[in-house]
């Protein structure tokens, strides 16, 4: 079987489940120029899966908070603090790579969030035009927002809860989601809501880093009032294909 038939055909089996590890380690050795799986599972102190390490800066009240299988970024009580986490090495290219942020926030109110890929590591802000692609949280609303290195692209993505259970995927100039079900107030009980377990594409920006850059993948949280706001980040994987 020639490459491309191969790589459809182990593809396929992978989307029904019947990928063996062999078949997947195959797919990812040669068709991957990086791969990076992140789930911050530690045993003493020592990471089971391979991923740069995380560098973190932070002002008032802010700690981090990595344990078993997640990594919660914490501004803490005290407002204006802030937290900013990042990959220490800039290897990230959107441009050629997926990229899934499996997270969910405290809240959307009286924060300032940004999480994705940019150029340097000067610290997010709403009005962002260095090089970058990601989402923003501020006011209550959800951004994809995007920079060429001059002009910036910040598109409202409206009817998503990002307090709930989500996956998060930033391929290229676009932005995809996939739900997880939750738990939902019901006259004096709770109820379990399955939605629609699918990938939804969101938005595509039109402005673009449109050269081909290496990125810093970050997570930034900042509160806007004295209430202690958080990232809970469950896991994140990264694939980059050859650029051929």
């Amino acid at each position: 079987m020639n490459k491309p038939k191969q790589k459809i055909f182990i593809q396929a089996k992978a989307y029904l489940g019947m990928v063996t590890r062999d078949e997947l380690l195959e797919l990812l050795a040669t068709d991957f120029n990086k791969f990076i799986y992140d789930d911050f599972n530690y045993i003493q102190n020592w990471r089971l899966f391979s991923a740069p390490g995380l560098t973190f800066a932070k002002t008032g009240s802010a700690e981090e908070d990595i344990k078993l299988l997640q990594m919660r970024m914490n501004t803490g009580i005290q407002a204006n603090s802030t937290l900013f986490g990042y990959y220490n090495y800039n290897i990230f290219n959107p441009m050629y790579g997926k990229a899934y942020f499996h997270l969910q926030l405290s809240s959307m109110k009286n924060i300032f969030v940004f999480f994705g890929f940019k150029e340097t590591l000067d610290l997010p802000t709403s009005a962002m035009t260095e090089k970058h692609i990601g989402i923003m949280v501020e006011n209550n609303k959800m951004y994809l927002s995007s920079s060429d290195g001059t002009t910036q692209q910040k598109v409202e993505i409206v009817g998503l809860d990002m307090t709930r259970d989500n996956i998060y995927r930033i391929e290229n100039d676009k932005l995809y989601t996939y739900p997880f079900p939750y738990y939902s107030p019901y006259l004096d009980n709770v109820r379990l809501i399955t939605p629609d377990r699918i990938w939804t594409m969101r938005q595509q920006n039109s402005t673009y880093p449109p050269d081909d850059t290496a990125y810093y993948c970050c997570f930034f949280i900042k509160n806007l009032t004295g209430a202690d706001a958080y990232i809970n980040v469950k896991k994140f994987i990264y694939g980059e294909e050859y650029a051929d």
